[in-house]
This record gives structure tokens, C-alpha cells and sequence, in this order.
């Protein structure tokens, strides 16, 4: 049920109470059958007027049957509320009324004790308030007591005897007060705070849908602005990308570009931060690398990266922080000459990798981002590699070698990784791509993805 306000609680509180009350009366009435059957052995023990004993037990069998077959024929028979109830309560004050007045006077006070045990019955299994157990438990010592002190002639029966014998009775019902009035508030709260609970859960699924959806849309616009597949397959029919995002947008980006001299400019950037605030990174530092090459038409790649260095310096001196523009990115910009097997590329934090056979070499970065250094701006380097036919070059971020997992929960780092992609080299790009992927999903395991993750590889 949907609770909108306090009178939708209400309703759906006194809902609650009534499935609460009918449940406890599934238990009450077969409770309510064996009382009167007890009442019969009860009576075994002191029957000293045959009669009695008979008319008694007929009686008394009687009312302990129907009571058992209306509660076989519950489901097929709808009872008013009303008998569900308080019926079999009722009935059994009512039995043990007649029971007090006919039975030997050693009995009697049983009987008082049965009717005071109806009360503690019904206060620890109802969810009825204070006020409607304390009515019913009235009702049924006026009925004993009001009966026994009519119809018992003998002075045992008088009224300071009678009163005295009850005050374990009256302890007995104060006890089911208590308990009645803690159920019934126990209860009363846990079905508010469900509710609440539960109404904030859906105000919650409702707002993480939206925004889910929201940035589901937002990694479409980002996806535009990663290099195409068409680009790449034209330019370099063997590569592989493996790209795995943190969240659903990515910090992590790959860009590329043709150049005015006829080579193709390849970026692999990874953007301060992940999620939402990475992806809105990425999108300025792709802009920036686009306004480098197409407004200024630089083609060398440290020119590249010095330049948009500077275009995110000037758009992030404004960003309110104390430092101003320390927000960038960690990235390598290669250039690539298939014509003249020729690679040129500038590194910011991130290396490149050449596998040529067995061997792996690593071009070191320029410990500096493309953004506000911590010292001095210094320009980047220029990197020059002759290729050969079937090298292949690899470009990463973090994300890879900082996962952590495996037996002992530790970082994957990047001498397993650089283990990892000699052993594969000689593989299709596809399949080592897959190979990638697996190990990187086996070695995670069930321990959270701690960064984006971007492998690209280019087979010459």
C-alpha cells in the first residue's frame, strides 16, 4: 500500500491490525477447543454428582467440538470480524462461568485461573490496545465473579475470599497489559518505520532511475567524442581497445585525429577523477586536444599536448579552488607515419610500450600532467620510434595495474601487466583483448573496480 499521508498510515495501520488479530485468531481457536476439552479432566478428578458430571461433559464436549469444526471450516465459512475475534474468548469465560457455578469448590478457583490466562493469552497474541484487552479482561471476572458470588451459597464463596483469591488473578492481567501495551507500540513502530522505509526506498529507486538514465544519455554524448571505429580500422586495421569504465561514464578516454601532413594523431588520456566529474574532464580535454589540431593546426605531439596544456589551464584557472587549474589529465599523444613506418609521441605520466618479439621496451613519460605541474611548466618531450612490421605498441592508463585483488587483496601493478601483454603479444588483437578482459575480471574477483580502465594496442 502506498502511504502518501498520516491518514493513508491510519488506514493502512488498522489494515495491519486486523491481519494481525485474524492471524492470532487462527492460533486462539483451536487453543479455545482444548480448553474445553480440558475442562472435562478437570472435572474427572472431583465429580461427585453424576448428573452434573454428564450434563458437564456434554457441555462442555459440545462446545469444544464446534468450536473445532468452525475453525476446520474457516476458510470455506466468512466469519464477522466480531467472532473471529472475540468469540473464542467469550466462549470460554462462558464455560468456565458454568463450570465455577456447578463444579465442587475445589474447582472453582481453577476456573478463576483459566479466565485470568484467557486474558495473558490474549494480551502477548493479539495486537489489541491497552483499552480493549482491560475491557475484556473486565468482562470476564465480572462474569466469574458476578456468577459465583449469585449462585455459590456456601461461605467459602463470600466476598473477602473471593477477592483475595484474585489477586494473583489481578497480577496476572496486569502482566498482560504490559505486554499487550508493549506489542501493540512494538508493533505500531515497526509498521511505521517499514513504511517510511520503504516509501524512501522508492523516492530513492525513483531518483537513482532518473539519474541512472540521465547518465546513460551523458555517456552517448561522450562516446561521440571518443575516436570512431571507422577512423581507426582505416588507420590501423589491427588494434584492440579494452575499455572498461568505473561507473557508467569515464574519465578514461581515447581520441584521434587526422593531421595536415598526412599522419594520424592517436591520444589516450586519463582525466582527473571518474564518473560524472572525469567524464566532464574528458569532454574539456578532447576539446582542447580538437581546438589544438583543427583551429591550430599543430602536428607534432609534443606541440599538441604543450598546447592543450595551456587551453586547460586558462579553462580551469576560473574553477574556484585555491590553487586554480590543477585539474587535468594524465595522457600520450602518438603520431603515427604508416607510410614511413614512423612513430612520434609525447608523454605526460603515462608510458608507452613497444613488444617487438619477446621483448618489451618502455618509453618513459615526462613526470608532469597535461595540466598545472606542482614546479616549473616545462615543455614536453619529443619522442621519435622507428616501427617494424608486426611491432606492437601499447598505451594505458592506471586503472589496470592499480586494481586491486587476487588471494591477498593487493594491486595488480604494472610489472604483472607488462608480464601479461609479452605473453599474449603474439596473439590476435581480439583474443588478446579477451585475455585482457579475463584476467582483469579474475583478478578483481568480488573487490570493487577502483578506477577506469583503458588498454589500447596497435599491431603495424
Amino acid at each position: 500500500m502506498d502511504i502518501e499521508n498520516e491518514k493513508d498510515f491510519e488506514d493502512a495501520w488498522h489494515e495491519e491490525v486486523r491481519a494481525i488479530t485474524l492471524k492470532a485468531a487462527e492460533t486462539s481457536w483451536p487453543l479455545t477447543s482444548f480448553c474445553c476439552f480440558f475442562f472435562i479432566f478437570v472435572e474427572i478428578s472431583n465429580r461427585h454428582h453424576v448428573d452434573y458430571f454428564s450434563r458437564f461433559c456434554f457441555l462442555d464436549f459440545g462446545a469444544g467440538l464446534v468450536v473445532l469444526i468452525a475453525h476446520l471450516l474457516r476458510k470455506k465459512i466468512r466469519y464477522p470480524l466480531a467472532v473471529s475475534t472475540y468469540g473464542s474468548s467469550i466462549l470460554v469465560a462462558f464455560v468456565s462461568t458454568v463450570a465455577a457455578v456447578m463444579t465442587v469448590p475445589e474447582n472453582v478457583f481453577t476456573y478463576y485461573w483459566i479466565v485470568s490466562m484467557i486474558t495473558v493469552v490474549r494480551g502477548l497474541l493479539y495486537c489489541q490496545n491497552v483499552k480493549t484487552v482491560a475491557m475484556m479482561a473486565l468482562l470476564h471476572h465480572v462474569f466469574i465473579v458476578g456468577a459465583t458470588l449469585i449462585f455459590r451459597e456456601e461461605p467459602y464463596f463470600s466476598m473477602p475470599n473471593i477477592l483475595s483469591t484474585n489477586i494473583i488473578q489481578l497480577f496476572m492481567i496486569l502482566f498482560a497489559l504490559s505486554g499487550a501495551n508493549i506489542r501493540f507500540n512494538l508493533t505500531r513502530s515497526n509498521f511505521i518505520n517499514v513504511h517510511r522505509i520503504r516509501k524512501a526506498s522508492l523516492i530513492i529507486e525513483g531518483k537513482n532511475r532518473d539519474i541512472t538514465d540521465s547518465i546513460s544519455y551523458a555517456r552517448r554524448i561522450q562516446a561521440s567524442l571518443l575516436a570512431s571505429h571507422t577512423l581507426l580500422t582505416e588507420h590501423f586495421p589491427e588494434h584492440f581497445i579494452f575499455f572498461q569504465p568505473k561507473d557508467i561514464v569515464s574519465g578514461d578516454f581515447y581520441w584521434a585525429a587526422p593531421l595536415k601532413n598526412g599522419s594520424i594523431a592517436l591520444a589516450v588520456g586519463d582525466s582527473t577523477g571518474h564518473g560524472v566529474p572525469g567524464a566532464i574532464m574528458s569532454m574539456l580535454n578532447i576539446s582542447c586536444l580538437n581546438q589544438a589540431v583543427k583551429s591550430k593546426q599543430l602536428d607534432q605531439p609534443q606541440e599538441i599536448l604543450n598546447h592543450t596544456r595551456d587551453l586547460i589551464m586558462d579553462h580551469m584557472k576560473n574553477d574556484g579552488s585555491d590553487e586554480g587549474g590543477k585539474d587535468g589529465m594524465d595522457a600520450v599523444v602518438a603520431c603515427f607515419d604508416m607510410q614511413g613506418m614512423k612513430m612520434t609521441f609525447a608523454a605526460a605520466n603515462n608510458p608507452v610500450w613497444l613488444v617487438r618479439g619477446e621483448q618489451l621496451i618502455e618509453f618513459e613519460p615526462d613526470k608532469m600532467p597535461v595540466g598545472k605541474p606542482m614546479g616549473q611548466i616545462r615543455p614536453f618531450k619529443l619522442h621519435e620510434v622507428n616501427l617494424q612490421k608486426n611491432d606492437l605498441v601499447i598505451m594505458i592508463t592506471d586503472g589496470y595495474a592499480d586494481q586491486f585483488g587476487g588471494a591477498r587483496g593487493k594491486k595488480f601493478m604494472y610489472r604483472a601487466l607488462k608480464k601479461l601483454v609479452v605473453q599474449c603479444a603474439a596473439l590476435p588483437v581480439q583474443r588478446l583483448s579477451e585475455q585482457l578482459r579475463e584476467n582483469f575480471e579474475s583478478w578483481k574477483g568480488d573487490y570493487e573496480q577502483v578506477d577506469d580502465v583503458l588498454v589500447f594496442g596497435i599491431r603495424i
